[in-house]
């Protein structure tokens, strides 16, 4: 007991309080001058993700080798079922290509994310990701808390990435995302 600090017999001296100066950082027309910090609390854009012709090629490229195994899988079992199941992916795929919506629309704030009018508090929001990818594109990235939850991805279009970032790190934790095979592919 030869190690314990005793607090209660220790004599606290008074220290004299000096109130410093502290530099006023608004000009005297009442704007921010340029050695200011300002936080942005809201970001928004919208882009567009309407595949190019190249990206379209490999679409079909990929949907027609995926399609030929999942016929070649339902003749080897003889399951015409997964003959259907494959000609209708394969169908509403093209259907959301030609009828789909091909914008959207991103809103962070400090309540929390808007995809596309679908909201989503930063309380159920885990960590977000902005990467370039193969294309000269910049992505952002957002996982959701929970394990079967998807993550939200967006092109930034032409809004700045470092933007995003400054705004998206005051809520939540950046951390690099794996990137799906097929986007990667589509992307490249």
């Amino acid at each position: 007991m030869a190690n314990v600090l005793n607090l209660k017999n220790t004599q606290v001296e008074p220290q004299e309080i000096v109130a410093e100066e502290v530099p006023e950082t608004i000009s005297s027309a009442g704007t921010p001058s340029a050695t200011d910090e300002v936080f942005v609390e809201r970001v928004s854009w919208e882009a567009s993700i309407r595949p190019d012709v190249l990206e379209r090629r490999k679409e079909h490229i990929m949907l027609g080798i995926l399609g030929s195994i999942g016929v070649a899988v339902a003749l080897f079992t003889d399951n015409l079922l997964l003959v259907v199941i494959v000609g209708l992916v394969v169908f509403s795929w093209e259907m959301h290509y030609r009828f789909g919506s091909h914008e959207v629309r991103v809103d962070v704030n400090p309540e929390g994310v808007r995809f596309n009018g679908h909201a989503y508090p930063h309380a159920r929001l885990d960590s977000f990701s902005v990467r370039r990818f193969p294309d000269g594109n910049w992505h952002l990235s957002i996982r959701q808390r929970g394990p079967m939850s998807p993550i939200l991805r967006a092109p930034l279009g032409d809004t700045d990435q470092e933007e995003v970032r400054t705004v998206l790190s005051q809520y939540l934790l950046e951390e690099e995302h794996p990137v799906p095979f097929s986007e990667l592919f589509l992307k490249s």
